[in-house]
Formats: C-alpha cells, sequence, structure tokens
C-alpha cells in the first residue's frame, strides 16, 4: 500500500471506537480522533504505531469533498481547527431511554434502570434491608413491545449473575422477568435462556393481559393471573429494573446532516440496503460502525470495528480511478441548475464556478444524467448513439420474424443483468430473441435510451431494477419506475401500445424469476404483435 498522506478521522468515543482506533493503529495508519467527550484511552502500547491525535470536548461543524480526500472543520476547547483527512469513520455511542413511562412506574432507589443495575458493583448491597426473607428483584423487559435481543440478553445476564453470585450476608436472591414476547433467536439467546432457568431465575410470560403494576412511593406491587394455572399471583419486589429502549447516538442527525449520509427510519447513520452491510454508507470513504449503524451488543461491536477497519483500509490503498469512466460534465453545455448536485445520491457532485464531478466518489450510476435538463452529463458507455448502436448489434436474423418478438431488456448490473446470467447458467428457458443491454443503474436509463429500442425495431422493451430499498444507488430504482409509468402514459396517448413497457424489480439471485419474466413478457408481446415501428 502506498504511503497514506493524510489521517483517518475517528469520530465517536466508547468501546467499539477504542478498538477501531487500535486495530487501525496497529495496521500502521495515522489518526485524528474527535469525540464530544472529556477524555478518550489511547493505547499507548501500540509499538511502531504513528502517533494519535486526539480532540476532546469537539463538535464537528462541517465536511466537504473536492478531490480524495475530506476537509472538516470544527471546534474544541473553543478554538476552530480544519483538517485535511483520508477517510472517515462515524463510530458515536448509543443513547439509552429508560422505559419508566410504558410501565407506569417512575425513577426511585428501588425502581431502577437496566443499565443502572448493570453498573452497579454489587446492587443487592444497594438494596434495602430486608431482613432473612429472600431478596425479590423483578425484570420487567418487551412487556409492551417486542424485546431487543440486546436488552434481553443483558436482562438475563443479570438475572443470572444475581441468583449465582455470592451476595453479603449470604443473602438469597431471588430474580424474576416478566416478558410478553420472548423472542430468543439471536445468537446465544437460547442457550442464555435455558441457563437463568436452571439457575433459578423464574420466568412469568403474558399473551393477552399484561400485569397491573402500581407504585406507591417506593414500593412496587405487581399482580397478575397466572396464563396456565389461572391462579391470582402478587409480587412485591425488592427491586424493580426496567429495560431501556436504544437509541441512535445522540449526534447522529447532525453528523449525517454534515457528512450527507442517508439515515434508516429510526435514526442510524445507514439505510436498510444490502449494499450497505455492514459498514459502507452512501458516500465512499465513509464509513458507519457500532451504535452509530443500528443496535448491536458489544460482541457485535468488536466485529465491527474490525470490519470498518479493513474497509476503511481498503479504500485508501484504491488507485483513484480514471476521470474518463466516470460521469462528465460538459460545461458548454450546463446551465449551473444544480440538479446532479441534489440529486446525485453519492454527494460525488461539488460545486466552484460549476459543478464538477468528484472521480472517486462517483459510481456511475448515471442517475445526474438522465435527470439533467440540459443533456451536459455523460457517463462512458451510456450515450444514446452507444446504447443504439450496442441494440443494433446484437439483433439477429430472428428479429426480423414476425412471430418471433423482439425484445430488449435493459438490466441493472447489480441485479438485473446478474439474474440473467444465473438464469443462463441454471439452464432456463429464455425466449430466443431476449437481447440483455447492461446499464450501471436503472436509474440511468433516460427517455431516449428506451426509445432507441423502439427505434431499432424492438417489439417490447423490459426494465429491470433492484427492489425497492435495496438500490445501491438508494433510489434509481424509483426514478426509474416513475420515468417508465411517465413514458407508459405519453405511449398511450399518441396511440402506441404502453403495455409494449414494463418495469420490474428483481434481486441478482432470482434467474428462475428473470426466466418467468423474460417468458412472460415475450407471451404478451407476441399477443400484440410486431412493432408498428417495425413496417
Amino acid at each position: 500500500m502506498s504511503a497514506i498522506k493524510e489521517p483517518v478521522l475517528i469520530a465517536g468515543s466508547g468501546n467499539c471506537a477504542e478498538q477501531v482506533v487500535v486495530q487501525l493503529a496497529s495496521a500502521g495508519t495515522r489518526l485524528l480522533v474527535v469525540t464530544a467527550g472529556s477524555t478518550f484511552p489511547v493505547d499507548t502500547g501500540l509499538n511502531g504505531a504513528p502517533p494519535i491525535e486526539v480532540l476532546t470536548d469537539a463538535t464537528i461543524e462541517a465536511c466537504c469533498q473536492k478531490t480524495d480526500d475530506f476537509r472538516v472543520d470544527f471546534t474544541a476547547g473553543g478554538n476552530h481547527f480544519s483538517r485535511t483527512v483520508s477517510s472517515i469513520v462515524l463510530a458515536e455511542p448509543e443513547q439509552r431511554k429508560t422505559n419508566f413511562s410504558l410501565y407506569g412506574v417512575r425513577s426511585s432507589d428501588r425502581v431502577v434502570p437496566l443499565s443502572e443495575m448493570i453498573r452497579q458493583p454489587d446492587p443487592v448491597t444497594a438494596a434495602v434491608s430486608t431482613g432473612p426473607k429472600p431478596l425479590t428483584i423483578v425484570f420487567l423487559t418487551g412487556l409492551t413491545a417486542e424485546s431487543n435481543p440486546v436488552i434481553l440478553s443483558e436482562v438475563m445476564q443479570a438475572a443470572y449473575h444475581l441468583q449465582t453470585d455470592s451476595h453479603p450476608g449470604g443473602t438469597i436472591v431471588q430474580t424474576y422477568i416478566l416478558t410478553k414476547n420472548l423472542k430468543v433467536g439471536a445468537d446465544g439467546l437460547e442457550a442464555l435462556y435455558r441457563k437463568t432457568k436452571e439457575a433459578g431465575t423464574i420466568y412469568v410470560k403474558f399473551t393477552d393481559a399484561a400485569p397491573d403494576i402500581i407504585q406507591k412511593k417506593d414500593d412496587v406491587r405487581i399482580t397478575f393471573t397466572d396464563e396456565i394455572t389461572g391462579l391470582p399471583f402478587k409480587l412485591t419486589p425488592d427491586i424493580t429494573v426496567v429495560d431501556e429502549t436504544i437509541l441512535p447516538p445522540r449526534r447522529i442527525d447532525g453528523l449525517s446532516a454534515i457528512f450527507g449520509l442517508a439515515q434508516d427510519k429510526s435514526g442510524f447513520a445507514q439505510t436498510d440496503n444490502v449494499h450497505r452491510l455492514p459498514v459502507f454508507t452512501n458516500r465512499n470513504g465513509i464509513f458507519v460502525t457500532g451504535a452509530a449503524r443500528d443496535v448491536l451488543g458489544p460482541d457485535d461491536q468488536m466485529g465491527e470495528a474490525a470490519n470498518v477497519a479493513m474497509a476503511a483500509l481498503g479504500w485508501m490503498s484504491d488507485e483513484t480511478p480514471p476521470a474518463d469512466d466516470k460521469a462528465r460534465i460538459e460545461k458548454g453545455a450546463c446551465i449551473r441548475c444544480l440538479t446532479c448536485y441534489r440529486l446525485c445520491p453519492y454527494h460525488a457532485i461539488s460545486l466552484d464556478v460549476y459543478p464538477m464531478v468528484i472521480p472517486k466518489a462517483c459510481e456511475r450510476c448515471g442517475i445526474c444524467a438522465s435527470e439533467c435538463p440540459q443533456h451536459a452529463i455523460d457517463i462512458p458507455g451510456m450515450g444514446r448513439q452507444e446504447i443504439t448502436e450496442k441494440i443494433g448489434s446484437l439483433k439477429t436474423d430472428d428479429s426480423a420474424d414476425p412471430v418471433t418478438p423482439f425484445v430488449v431488456a435493459f438490466c441493472c448490473s447489480r441485479s438485473g443483468s446478474q439474474a440473467a446470467r444465473l438464469a443462463t447458467l441454471m439452464g432456463q428457458d429464455l425466449p430466443s430473441d431476449l437481447k440483455i443491454i447492461e446499464v450501471p443503474c436503472a436509474g440511468s436509463l433516460s427517455f431516449e435510451h428506451i426509445f432507441s429500442g423502439y427505434q431499432q425495431g424492438a417489439d417490447g422493451v423490459l426494465v429491470l431494477t433492484c427492489h425497492e430499498g435495496n438500490c445501491h444507488s438508494t433510489e434509481g430504482n424509483i426514478h426509474a419506475r416513475r420515468r417508465v409509468d411517465n413514458l407508459k402514459e405519453r405511449l398511450a396517448q399518441i396511440g402506441y401500445d404502453a403495455e409494449r413497457l414494463e418495469i420490474q424489480t428483481i434481486a441478482s439471485n432470482m434467474g428462475t424469476e428473470f426466466a418467468a419474466f423474460a417468458r412472460q413478457f415475450s407471451k404478451k408481446i407476441t399477443a400484440l404483435g410486431p412493432n408498428p415501428l417495425r413496417r
């Protein structure tokens, strides 16, 4: 790997961020750590590692990318700083909300959050004196919503240790876990569930009715009817432990806006997109890990620290791609409407006097070119004349056969074209005159591209794109569907068969479904007859 001039920026704190620092520093990478906290521990025992710059009490204010690197502005200790970094890792810690209100209780010495119970060196010592009787500790979890595997694991581990550890004065502890839909499908939860039951933890599960929970001063009374025996029960716990909801990091909305990151519906800095997992974002060179991207347990966060370190090292070692392979903006035709700047899902357009393409950030999705009102943007290999010539070169003598329909299928390179190859490898029965045109993303298809198919004599045009939510370009498939729907309306208005144009979503592993789509579409086109433009 060539020498790296600029450091990697680690934004965040906590165990996951610290592990990312260890992983990258061990690989000889220069690091800049920016954290809102007052401290950030750095392992000084990393022999041969380059120095690590740590800025605490810092706030990131802006980020821009004009070439391969990023310029980040922030304040720390009342001073303004600007740094150039090679890549960025977002590793902010989670925040938690205790679900007191969901159970109708309030915080007190005897009603505590789950994280507080876990942090206490000996929660039994902190409990009220109960005399000779056993100490009763009740955990409330998942009674009003689905239990989260991370929280459920913490509840069961805490209950297990309370049941099995030695306590001051030989105090006996009896733990109860009150829950609704107990989901133990995550790794290790089924074994942990059995272990806690063997240790003596009592589970009380509710299917329909929830328990009545009443708090008077510090005392909590829990009454319910056992669903198996039908008998009434009452618990008066010495300690009531309330579960928590894990939320996205406190600063994640602001940081996502600064870095141009797409968030999921819960607010984490990564969309629910198969192309993003495990640590990638919609921005090349900006990675997200740990609690900043999802609800993850400690073990998963440590694993992701290694993943993000490898991703960052891979990004820095990659050579800058040639600019002539990326989107190109013709300054003479550009009217600076900024459509490309607004729509680029990768933030690969920077603003100077004219919009400019950042080659290393561009993914050749073609959305900018297809949406440009002045046709001022070109994607190599996706020009109208290039597509027309490619279709023409694929035509065979059978294309003149009035019985055999000539079908052009524009296929996304990450879904449709891979499904087509898989269908061929599987020996699926495909229409004899089906011609595949691979495009970088269905979002790159313009009206002109589709019309070129008809002008070359295609009897029907099929567009195959990724499933919604799984498009590498985020909304490339949505742009394609809107354009196809619009064009179908126009075709119907001029009396042309709109059914000759169709769009379908597909995944790369759907070879059988690809063949079925193609056969069904070809059959429909056969019924419609030859393209009138052929005549």
